[in-house]
């Protein structure tokens, strides 16, 4: 953080100085995220697969493409703020490393391999699908794209 409160450069992008409402949404955020994650578990089937973690997993996955996508055009102080007050709190509230990983252990060890492998490749799929949609809706070119990812 600066003396300044105006934020400081950072990789090309501008880091603000955090305040004590980040500290409130992100803890806010978090909590609505934990409740959404709660409520798939509660409402999804059981049986064999946990499709509630899939699901928030998957979801998170998505959303924290759009919004990593969204950041990395619009270096803003705010749009660093929407990262740690959606990214940081509501996305890391939904999804669930603690539940996945203690699934994967209950279904054993073939069908919790399975069940790992599955859920890192859908979850790497779904963040670059999240990542395209939000390049796409900003009119950037395939090539733009590309030039962007690396």
């Amino acid at each position: 953080m600066t003396e300044r409160g105006e934020g400081e450069q950072m990789r090309g992008s501008v880091r603000p100085s955090f305040r004590g409402l980040d500290v409130l949404a992100v803890g806010a955020f978090g909590g609505l995220g934990s409740l959404v994650r709660w409520a798939a578990g509660e409402g999804l089937p059981k049986a064999g697969v946990p499709w509630g973690t899939v699901a928030v997993n998957l979801a998170g996955a998505f959303g924290m493409g759009l919004l990593a996508e969204a950041v990395r055009r619009d270096r803003s102080p705010e749009s660093a703020r929407r990262l740690l007050w959606y990214g940081t709190g509501f996305l890391g509230g939904l999804t669930t490393f603690s539940a996945f990983s203690g699934e994967a252990v209950h279904l054993g060890a073939g069908a919790g391999i399975g069940y790992g492998v599955f859920s890192l490749l859908a979850g790497w799929a779904a963040l670059r699908a999240g990542r395209r949609l939000s390049a796409g809706a900003s009119g950037r070119s395939a090539a733009e794209r590309r030039a962007g990812q690396r």
